[in-house]
């Protein structure tokens, strides 16, 4: 069953799709592209580091409304050709790596207070079974292993095993944007700061 956000998101950006489809179909692939991204792909990202699914039908769900912008971007509609040769071409990584991204970039922030969050104490205490190695820094996260599959893939437990293979000298980047190059993950320039940091608050602390 598809998560009930996912189907609202998904919804409306096929309905984006259609309307652009049916307005830029003479227009070349670059402005479909900046099209695609600026109105279309923000709706699907929004908010993505608290909701961000697990389920694969529902991760499939968004990349098909990707692999269908892809289509009309290229306007290549043949059953042969392969969506992901064209989404290479394009330099459109998947959905599931920008979310990923996000959730690295919020975790830098909350690490370094950017925003008024902070990390909850029990993920800041010396985990009892840690082992320390070469790649071991003061920087690091306990790892939490949760009983439910709702708290496992929680912004805390899913990101923090990512943060802590980060080299030191990555998670101390000066700017988030030096902290996402130094990643190498796929590419957040085109994420605007309201998708990566919607979480924040003015109001104060908090945690997920």
């Amino acid at each position: 069953m598809i998560l009930y956000h996912v189907k609202l998101v998904t919804g409306k950006a096929r309905r984006n799709i259609n309307f652009l489809q049916r307005n830029l179909y003479k227009c070349p692939p670059d402005v479909k592209k900046q099209a695609y991204t600026a109105l279309i792909r923000p709706t699907l990202e929004y908010a993505a580091t608290c909701w961000d699914p697990y389920h694969q039908q529902d991760k499939k769900a968004l990349e098909n409304v990707q692999r269908k912008a892809a289509r009309f971007i290229t306007n290549n509609y043949r059953r042969k050709t392969s969506v992901t040769a064209l989404l290479s071409d394009l330099n459109l990584p998947s959905l599931e790596q920008r979310r990923e991204s996000a959730r690295l970039s919020m975790m830098y922030k909350i690490h370094h207070q950017e925003v008024q969050m902070e990390v909850p104490s029990h993920y800041t205490q010396p985990s009892r079974i840690a082992v320390k190695t070469r790649s071991h820094h003061s920087d690091q996260y306990t790892i939490i292993t949760p009983r439910t599959d709702v708290y496992k893939y929680s912004f805390y437990p899913r990101t923090i095993p990512k943060w802590n293979s980060l080299p030191i000298t990555t998670i101390q980047s000066p700017t988030v944007k030096s902290f996402n190059a130094c990643t190498n993950q796929a590419e957040t320039s085109g994420i605007p700061e309201l998708y990566i940091g919607q979480v924040s608050s003015a109001a104060g602390p908090a945690s997920f």
